[in-house]
């Protein structure tokens, strides 16, 4: 009978496991938060959930656009999604597959809102790369009718500046139901009642 030295066996058993672990158990650096598909799609991982946007036109005066949300929990390499252009609130089903942290192929099951000339997601999908890394962990859109600025995360320090049903900000920070957001070149804390997930 045939003795196979403990010593060679750990490292075989060491080996598959390292690189099941690589293949499936996936960290928060999974995928990284940025600006992608030359500018034309901003991504952003909090470590559990993915958020992002296609935004791309082409043509004279933008005639051809594609423009949905999207967001799905990291569950392995492959993950569903879900999808919502910005016109209506229609949902269309996709599947992200991470190639490497900062490349991803992404394909949807029905158009979600894009001109064939600028991509065809629901036919053959597309791979996108990342160009710009950045620090977002989240993009979420406000539900309220005003959703107040604060300088902190403490209701005494509400300001003037506000930001209104629809519009849409990078989430920095999350802090016991609050959101350190950036809009534009205003910064603050929001409350989080204030606005949900893109692709929700």
């Amino acid at each position: 009978m045939l003795k196979l030295n403990p010593l060679i066996f750990c490292f075989v058993l060491f080996f598959l496991f390292n690189s099941y672990s690589k293949e499936n158990m996936l960290t928060s650096d999974s995928i990284s938060s940025g600006i992608y598909w030359n500018e034309g799609a901003t991504i952003a991982f909090d470590g559990h959930q993915l958020t992002g946007y296609i935004d791309n036109q082409a043509g004279e005066n933008g005639r051809f656009t594609c423009q949905f949300y999207f967001s799905g929990q990291v569950i392995g390499r492959a993950f569903d999604v879900v999808c919502r252009n910005f016109i209506d609130t229609n949902i269309v089903s996709g599947k992200v597959t991470i190639i490497t942290p900062t490349k991803f192929f992404l394909k949807t099951f029905n158009n979600p809102g894009c001109s064939d000339m600028i991509a065809s997601f629901e036919e053959k999908g597309d791979t996108i790369s990342l160009n710009t890394p950045s620090k977002i962990k989240q993009i979420r859109i406000v539900k309220s009718e005003k959703a107040f600025f604060y300088s902190s995360s403490d209701l005494k320090t509400k300001k003037k500046a506000y930001l209104v049903k629809g519009n849409q900000a990078y989430v920095y920070e999350l802090q016991q139901g609050w959101l350190k957001v950036t809009y534009g070149k205003i910064s603050g804390w929001m409350h989080e009642d204030d606005m949900f997930l893109i692709g929700h």
